[in-house]
């Protein structure tokens, strides 16, 4: 097998239960490849059962070719953390090779998975932020709820260590009922005794944030988010480095490509 000494781009993901195959962004990743190479820089994909004390296996793609091989990689310079869930995330965390990934002393990107109400309270520090921020509150016990859907009448709940949209639902008060949609669009009508015993069992198993509904642009009756990507320059300026949008597919109340959400590239 090949080594590769040169300075490498690794990314971190995870393989499927049979450890057949890598998993995760497979176009991003070659994308990323594309990119790099303009650079002369190569990127690897890796798990961390791919870990040695001496560098790690990687599966390279070649964009020329169209191919994708595995070599031995012994200089990566940046780790960026691709893996695509929390349970796979926390796996890797606690797997013995992680010791010999950190000892390796290179600088993780994208570390973990966000907490949501974390990252709430903390854009709320910045004033010019927190202004466009949704109302957000975490949900305590059923009462915080109601008294939300009083002052809102529309909300969303989302689990705090939720991702890809997982068990995210949309709560609209009406007359004398609640109506309950889930992420894939599905609606099931509550009384007051219905939800709160509903929402008592739910937040027993995990926690909760509720947001209020924001009004979203639409297309073709589907929801319409226009995303920004910045990064802080070396010269610790903020600079826009991508646009893009995300559409919702099926009547669902969000983007996620997970739940069938589109991604396009301004």
């Amino acid at each position: 097998m090949r080594l590769i000494d040169k300075k490498s781009i690794a990314i971190l993901t995870s393989k499927n239960e049979n450890q057949t195959k890598y998993r995760g962004n497979i176009r991003l990743f070659k994308q990323l490849q594309k990119k790099l190479s303009t650079y002369v820089t190569p990127s690897f994909l890796f798990c961390i059962d791919d870990v040695t004390v001496n560098g790690i296996y990687g599966l390279y793609y070649d964009p020329t070719e169209n191919k994708w091989t595995t070599y031995f990689f012994v200089n990566p310079i940046v780790i960026y953390n691709r893996i695509p869930s929390r349970e796979e995330e926390q796996e890797t965390y606690h797997h013995q090779n992680y010791t010999l990934l950190k000892n390796k002393d290179v600088p993780i990107i994208n570390p973990c998975f966000f907490n949501k109400w974390k990252i709430d309270q903390m854009l709320r520090k910045q004033k010019n932020i927190e202004k466009i921020l949704p109302d957000t509150i975490f949900l305590d016990h059923e009462s915080s709820l109601f008294s939300f859907l009083d002052k809102y009448r529309s909300i969303y709940v989302k689990p705090v260590d939720g991702s890809q949209g997982d068990h995210i639902f949309s709560i609209i008060k009406e007359r004398t009922s609640f109506l309950l949609i889930d992420s894939l669009g599905q609606t099931q009508t509550l009384s007051f005794q219905q939800l709160n015993r509903y929402i008592s069992n739910l937040i027993k198993q995990q926690s909760f944030i509720c947001q209020e509904t924001v009004p979203c642009k639409k297309h073709k009756e589907e929801k319409l988010d226009l995303r920004t990507l910045v990064h802080l320059s070396s010269n610790n300026q903020y600079k826009l480095t991508g646009i893009g949008f995300r559409q919702s597919t099926n009547r669902s109340i969000t983007t996620h490509v997970m739940k069938g959400g589109e991604n396009s590239i301004v």
